[in-house]
């Protein structure tokens, strides 16, 4: 029998704990499931950088990384907007939000997959705070689209964007992605 994996971290955790040397496993490349024709046109509506937080709203993604960099960078630079678009329980960050900052934009619902390509596609960067990670469905749909992708240092992530198509942060923390950010808003090229 064969086991199918999505990542190198994945294989070797399968073929350290879970198989037997007689079972094959094989990898493959997670891929873009995109489901709308390409847009043509500017899609980015905001006149601003839309910075993205996208998918179900747990502490293993790291969105309090996401909201502290929000935090860090919004308040210093007018040009910027952190957006998180998802379902999940926000009272955790609700310290955060209660501060009613405007360049913190919350789209907290249950997201239907013949929205996730427009949603992806307002955005200007990607970010993936992840805590730990096995890979990621958005990272191949963020890329196929052309976003600038941002992932911590974890698990699958880092194998996904080693081509050269995404952005590995320092470490896993909001210091990581404030610097990136701050280096973005310098020079965006």
């Amino acid at each position: 029998s064969e086991v199918v994996v999505l990542s190198t971290t994945v294989e070797q955790e399968i073929k350290n704990f879970w198989l037997t040397k007689s079972k094959i496993v094989r990898k493959l490349a997670l891929p873009p499931f995109v489901n709308q024709p390409l847009s043509t046109e500017k899609v980015n509506d905001r006149d601003c950088t839309s910075v993205l937080f996208f998918g179900r709203l747990v502490q293993y993604k790291g969105i309090e990384i996401f909201l502290k960099a929000a935090e860090n960078i919004g308040s210093k630079h007018q040009s910027i907007k952190f957006v998180i678009v998802g379902s999940g329980a926000m009272d955790q960050y609700r310290g955060i939000l209660e501060k009613n900052y405007s360049f913190i934009e919350v789209d907290n619902r249950w997201v239907d997959e013949t929205e996730v390509q427009k949603i992806i596609e307002m955005s200007d960067i990607v970010v993936l705070p992840y805590l730990e990670a096995t890979q990621s469905g958005i990272i191949p749909i963020s890329q196929f689209l052309g976003k600038i992708t941002v992932v911590t240092p974890v698990g699958g992530l880092i194998e996904q964007v080693s081509d050269g198509t995404g952005i590995v942060l320092e470490s896993i923390d909001a210091a990581a992605l404030s610097d990136f950010l701050e280096q973005y808003i310098a020079d965006p090229s």
